[in-house]
């Protein structure tokens, strides 16, 4: 928070003081998605753009600001349906905009050993096999750092259910929203990114965590 406020961010902290029984893990659950939407509808009637909604124990990528700005160019001109982008997904669960990456890269090297081990089309499909396993399991933001560091640029993926501890909404969507999904009811197993990700709702997220 501190940081974005030194970076000249408007920053609204909300008190979360009111009392609830969490007891159980439903009732933590609930009272998290209750917080949630409260934090949200308080900047329905917001004059920005868009408005950013960070939990409070993420830490912000050193270069948050204009990893931000390529984003909001996006859906200022490029993806003007989306109501939603979520700055993070656990790369280990990233599958929809990391597989078909993995795969070229994997292909790439494979051609790059055919050539120097050729006609040898075994160890093609081993060296192949083994470089597709470890780009799964270690290297899979490796397309999307190599991309950003030519680029400079975060790029919207199809978004993937899971976590929302910084999610970019369209200001305009929020009273929508926070109105449709603020009444349904959230308990272990349905939590608000639950409700969110089956909601009707467009959503993105980013190619690769601007938060930790």
């Amino acid at each position: 928070i501190e940081q974005l406020r030194s970076e000249r961010w408007n920053v609204v902290d909300i008190n979360k003081d009111k009392q609830f029984n969490t007891s159980t893990l439903s009732q933590r659950i609930a009272k998290e998605t209750a917080d949630y939407w409260k934090c949200l509808n308080l900047t329905r009637e917001s004059e920005a753009r868009y408005t950013l909604l960070l939990e409070d124990d993420i830490f912000v990528h050193a270069r948050f600001r204009s990893m931000c700005n390529t984003l909001i160019y996006q859906m200022d001109r490029m993806a003007t349906n989306v109501d939603y982008a979520k700055l993070y997904h656990i790369n280990r669960l990233r599958h929809i905009s990391s597989l078909p990456q993995i795969i070229a890269v994997a292909l790439l090297f494979s051609a790059l050993i055919h050539w120097f081990l050729a006609p040898r089309p075994i160890f093609t499909l081993i060296g192949y096999l083994l470089l597709l396993i470890h780009l799964n399991n270690q290297g899979n933001m490796f397309a999307a750092d190599f991309r950003f560091a030519l680029t400079d640029s975060v790029y919207l993926t199809m978004s993937e259910s899971c976590c929302t501890p910084a999610v970019l909404f369209r200001t305009s969507s929020i009273a929508r929203l926070v109105d449709a999904l603020s009444a349904e009811k959230s308990f272990a197993g349905h939590a608000k990114d639950h409700i969110l990700d089956e909601s009707y709702f467009m959503g993105r997220e980013t190619d690769f965590n601007l938060v930790s």
